[in-house]
Parts: structure tokens; C-alpha cells; sequence
């Protein structure tokens, strides 16, 4: 027996001395193959495709983005903000499909997709192959599903280390659309994070995307319609409490405020954001700047049909009925459902809610079962 251990323990130290010689090379290599060539261990593979598919933070908040798109998100909220000029902080909210509890440790880790069937491919490439958050965590400094839950959405935050992954220097330029007959088009400007959405935002016009500081956003979240999300940030228009935004914030959301800025908030202080299609400048035909001045949430939907003679593309048909008259239509839906539902005894447990998707609108509703007298 004592034999036995003393050989364990010579095979021991020689691994280690091995190992301390070999460095990380052994640990990354399947097969050594002829002429200097290795095949490389699946783990470091993909370590190293991670690294080559996120370059920079812009790259960061566009895998994020389209993850949420493929989500099936008809909001997405992008928060960005700079700690000592150094950290950038990324949050993005999405009204998607969501994540179940018992996965979300997992939607880190390399290969796992919800996209078994397909993928999807756009100006960027493809997407669906279960790397992009894998991605995301092998580069930055602190990667974190905030919250997530099935039909209710997802919040993800991401700090970034700018001197380890870099970012465009100039983050406040706006980058313009260029009017066409009938289309506008992105024009000349830096690849920052404002033209990373704007060149998603384009080709699917039934998905608002914003962008702008974590107060901003939350400012936003309020005045949703709230009719149209089941969202998880949809209570956020029912708090009026300061202390009870700030823990909101910070439990769902991931982001950091104080009382002062939730007062803020709360006074209608800090104002919601447009999307960022109605957020770009317009440059017409002629290359003169569209006389279209910045506007409120409330109004963006109709802005590209009155200011720049573009309709939000056909393909948006539903944008084009009122906040006021999908209320009506909801209110009306629940009327009829509780008259007819007093024979099935069943009413409305609130009132429906209208999504605007494409060319059709959503209705969903939950009922509740009346006591039989």
C-alpha cells in the first residue's frame, strides 16, 4: 500500500512538472498533429471564436439587440453610461418571450439556443448559434441576467473595461437618414452605438428601439402603453413612491439610481425617449436637414408619415391606430367579454391587452372565474 501511494505521488509531481513546462498548451490541444499543426480542444475553439466575435462595445450591444429581436421583443430599451471614463455600463430591457428560471445560468454558456431549427442572418451575419452571450461574458468584466421570466421579458447588464475592449470616442453623434424616394437609409457618421441600433431598428419597423442614459429609460418604461406590453417593467407606470422606483430599478432592471433621480422622474422631470428612427436627423433629397423637431414618445409613431412622407412601411400598418383608439378597443373587448362570459361564468381579469404587430394587432386576455350564486 505504501508502494502504491509513493508511485501515486511520483506521477503526481512529474504531471506537474510537466504541466508547469507545457504551460496552457496542454490544456488547450485534442491532437498534436504534423508539420506544427494541433487540433484544438472544442472549449478552446470556442474561446477563441468569442474573442473574434466581440471586437469592441458596439459589437457588444448589437449581439444583445438581436438577441432580443430573436426573441421576439417589440420593445427593446438599450440604457449606456460611462463610470469615470474608463467603465462603460451596458442594459438592455426587452418586452421578448423570455427566459425560464431553471436556464438562466445556463444562456451563458457556449452552444445553448433556444433556435434548434433555424437561425437567422442580416446585416451583421448569422445569428442563432448560441454563442453571443457566451461571447459577451468571455470579454467583459461583468456580465448578468438581471431578470427574466416567460412572456414578461428579459434585462441583462454588462460593465466593460474600455481599456481592455474599445468603443467609438464620439457616442454622442447622431447619425443621420437619408430621405429617398419612399425609403430612408443611414448616412455618413461614426460607427458608434447609436448607428448600431438605427441599422437594426430599419429593417423591422414593428420594434421600437431606444437608447439613452438608465433614467432615461426608466422615464420611458412609465409611459409605455401599457395596454400593449405584458412586459415586466409594466408596473412601473403604477409606482409613485421614490424609495419604491429606486428598489424597482435596481431588483428588475439592474440599474443603479438614487432617490433624487427617482424623484425626478416621478415630477416628469427627466423625459421619456423617441425611438431611434424618429430620434436620427432627416436629410432630404436635396441634402438639407428636415425641419422635423425632436418630439414626444407619444407622437413618434406618427412622425414618419407626417414629417418625412414615409409611412412606417407597410409592413407596420398596425402603428397607424392611436393609443387613444386601441384603449377604446380594449375597453370595448372587455365589455363584451363580461356580458357574454355571465353564461360561462368568467369576466375579464383586466383589460385586454393590444399589441400592434406588423400588419395585424394582438389581443390578448385573462379571465377569471365568477362565483356561481
Amino acid at each position: 500500500m505504501r508502494e502504491l501511494e509513493e508511485r501515486d505521488s511520483r506521477e503526481k509531481e512529474i504531471l506537474e512538472f510537466v504541466s508547469e513546462i507545457a504551460g496552457e498548451s496542454s490544456r488547450k490541444v485534442e491532437e498534436s498533429l504534423s508539420h506544427g499543426y494541433v487540433r484544438l480542444k472544442v472549449a478552446e475553439a470556442e474561446r477563441r471564436q468569442a474573442l473574434y466575435d466581440i471586437k469592441t462595445v458596439e459589437d457588444i450591444v448589437r449581439e444583445l439587440v438581436r438577441n432580443s429581436r430573436d426573441a421576439g421583443a417589440y420593445t427593446i430599451l438599450v440604457g449606456a453610461q460611462k463610470e469615470g471614463n474608463r467603465y462603460r455600463s451596458i442594459l438592455v430591457l426587452d418586452d421578448g418571450c423570455g427566459v425560464p428560471g431553471e436556464l438562466h445560468r445556463l444562456i451563458f454558456e457556449p452552444r445553448v439556443t433556444s433556435r434548434l431549427d433555424d437561425v437567422s442572418e442580416d446585416h451583421y451575419g448569422i445569428h442563432g448559434r448560441g454563442m453571443a452571450l457566451y461571447s459577451i461574458k468571455s470579454r467583459a468584466d461583468h456580465t448578468r441576467l438581471v431578470y427574466s421570466k416567460p412572456e414578461c421579458g428579459t434585462s441583462i447588464a454588462v460593465k466593460i473595461d474600455t481599456s481592455e475592449l474599445p468603443e467609438r470616442s464620439d457616442q454622442s453623434s447622431l447619425t443621420p437618414l437619408i430621405e429617398t424616394t419612399g425609403e430612408a437609409n443611414p448616412g455618413r457618421g461614426p460607427h458608434n452605438i447609436f448607428r448600431v441600433l438605427l441599422e437594426i431598428s430599419l429593417p423591422i419597423p414593428e420594434v421600437d428601439v431606444y437608447l439613452g442614459s438608465y433614467a432615461e429609460v426608466l422615464a420611458t418604461t412609465r409611459v409605455l402603453d401599457k395596454l400593449e406590453t405584458t412586459a415586466f417593467w409594466r408596473e412601473t407606470s403604477e409606482i409613485e413612491d421614490a424609495r419604491k422606483l429606486v428598489d424597482f430599478a435596481s431588483e428588475k432592471m439592474g440599474m443603479e439610481i438614487s432617490e433624487r433621480t427617482a424623484y425626478r422622474i416621478l415630477s416628469g422631470d427627466v423625459k421619456p425617449l423617441s425611438n431611434v428612427v424618429d430620434t436620427a436627423p432627416r436629410i432630404g433629397i436635396g441634402g438639407e436637414l428636415s425641419d422635423k423637431k425632436q418630439i414626444g414618445l407619444t407622437e413618434t409613431r406618427l412622425i414618419r408619415s407626417k414629417s418625412s412622407g414615409l409611412w412606417p412601411r407597410e409592413k407596420n400598418l398596425s402603428r397607424r391606430i392611436s393609443s387613444e383608439d386601441i384603449r377604446y378597443i380594449s375597453r370595448e373587448t372587455q365589455r363584451a367579454i363580461d356580458q357574454m362570459g355571465q353564461k360561462y361564468f368568467l369576466r375579464c381579469l383586466d383589460y385586454p391587452r393590444i399589441r400592434r404587430r406588423g400588419q395585424k394587432l394582438s389581443l390578448t386576455v385573462y379571465l377569471e372565474e365568477l362565483d356561481e350564486e
